[in-house]
């Protein structure tokens, strides 16, 4: 699924609601990603790339001088502890590695995003190990204490806002109805959005992008844009029969 019942429960103001279940959530969110899926395979290949997530999470403070070496997918990333070092410091020096280093196989969140460091695979073909940490987890360096969290699979932000937006839509549509109309429950508009979005996508004005902001495989398959009639004519001027052939003739 792009979304998760936690997700769609916390953007729709559903989170302790038991009046709603999470099975029931779930077909929701399901039928959601069918629909965003019949249309933007007119321009992208399914199924697409698979992305994992990881969350890093830096405690404690610097007693001391000493490199902390995590390794994630074969290669090593040190953080200069020094005497003092927040957490938030220790993330953004992992951060920093990261970035600087030809062989890193994921992406971090921006230098200032606190203590916990968000991972992505960087690659579109890819598993989970690019994000898995293969050092000592938890980790701790001269007070400083680096502990990776559990590898999740996730959706790139745009899919993921997608089928969230349109499971909200259908709940608020089933549970408020036309009474919510113009208030921040009306499904309607909630849902003309996601659609609005979604004709962007397939009419090309908008692209997917992974962690990476690398556009997303594009589809080869051709839409077949008009039949032709009996006042059709092709490149030379000369009228076309009013029958078209794919693979059969019709």
């Amino acid at each position: 699924m792009y979304t998760t019942v936690t997700k769609v429960r916390q953007a729709g103001g559903y989170v302790g609601n038991s009046n709603i279940s999470d099975s029931y959530i779930s077909g929701l969110i399901r039928r959601g990603d069918n629909f965003i899926d019949s249309v933007i395979s007119n321009v992208y290949t399914l199924p697409l790339p698979k992305y994992y997530e990881q969350a890093i999470v830096f405690t404690g403070t610097g007693a001391g001088s000493a490199n902390m070496t995590i390794t994630i997918d074969g290669s090593n990333y040190v953080v200069a502890v020094t005497n003092g070092m927040t957490a938030s410091e220790a993330a953004d020096a992992f951060r920093t590695a990261a970035s600087v280093s030809s062989n890193t196989s994921f992406v971090t969140d921006g230098l200032g995003s606190g203590a916990t460091v968000t991972i992505h695979n960087y690659s579109q073909e890819s598993d989970s190990d690019e994000v898995t940490i293969t050092s000592t987890d938890p980790q701790t360096v001269q007070g400083i204490t680096a502990t990776g969290g559990t590898v999740t699979e996730v959706s790139i932000p745009t899919l993921e806002w997608l089928s969230t937006q349109h499971a909200v839509a259908q709940l608020h549509i089933d549970d408020y109805g036309a009474e919510s109309q113009d208030t921040d429950k009306d499904g309607f508009k909630r849902m003309a959005k996601v659609e609005e979005v979604l004709d962007g996508i397939k009419n090309k004005d908008e692209s997917l992008f992974d962690f990476a902001k690398n556009i997303l495989p594009v589809g080869t398959t051709q839409q077949l844009r008009y039949a032709p009639t009996s006042t059709t004519e092709d490149e030379y001027g000369t009228t076309m029969k009013a029958k078209f052939t794919i693979n059969k003739k019709y």
